[in-house]
């Protein structure tokens, strides 16, 4: 319980450290060895979406929605709740587990061929606290999704609803934005080269996948 609770408290340092101060974590990062910290910050990370999304999925969806992407003599409204909880704990595994290593490994290509002096261990570090900005950017979204449902439930609606809507929806590009900036500004040092190589490298990843669908679909 001790050991948990210095995790915690380790991870809401780092996760603050990464967030306001991005620029003097990663310095600091570069020259730390071992990949135990980072991975165990991604994991709480992950664990924490994990929470929330179970506490409010229920909330957003109901077991007849379930059921109705089923067959409806097949599933049990007692056991929806279970269907829901197993998928989310099955995408935290997959993000964890495949998503983080497999982003880390196209990434650490690209910036090779840009001249990155690392090795793919510092951007699995990167990555590992940058995911830190999917559990801000949740949180933002629970948020504001509750203030669109208290406008609604209040009766607003015409031209208020809609700059309500269009406010809401630029205010949550704010943390995606910041995010890559996190992720750039990491890369950046654990490599040892600028941002403008780093942003140029992150840039190919959607022409490859163009040319990739382009030619194989």
């Amino acid at each position: 319980m001790f050991s948990i609770i210095n995790y915690m408290k380790q991870w809401f340092t780092d996760a603050k450290d990464v967030v306001i101060r991005p620029r003097r974590f990663f310095n600091k990062l570069s020259t730390s060895q071992g990949l135990k910290e980072p991975i165990i910050f991604a994991l709480i990370t992950f664990i924490l979406v994990l929470v929330i999304d179970a506490i409010v999925s229920p909330l957003r969806i109901s077991p007849d929605d379930v059921i109705s992407w089923m067959h409806p003599t097949s599933v049990n409204p007692d056991i929806t709740s279970i269907i829901i909880l197993a998928s989310l704990i099955t995408f935290t595994f997959f993000k964890a587990f495949i998503l983080l290593p497999a982003n880390s490994a196209l990434h650490f290509m690209l910036l090779k061929v840009a001249g990155a002096n690392g090795g793919l261990e510092d951007t699995i570090k990167v990555f590992c606290y940058f995911y830190v900005i999917s559990l801000i950017h949740y949180i933002a979204a629970l948020i504001f999704a509750g203030i669109m449902t208290a406008a609604y439930k209040a009766g607003i609606e015409g031209t208020t609803w809609d700059m309500l809507n269009n406010f809401s929806t630029a205010i949550m590009l704010i943390p995606g934005i910041y995010g890559f900036y996190i992720l750039f500004t990491g890369l950046s040092f654990v490599h040892k080269i600028s941002i403008t190589r780093v942003v140029v490298s992150v840039g190919m990843i959607p022409i490859i996948s163009i040319f990739l669908i382009t030619e194989f679909f």
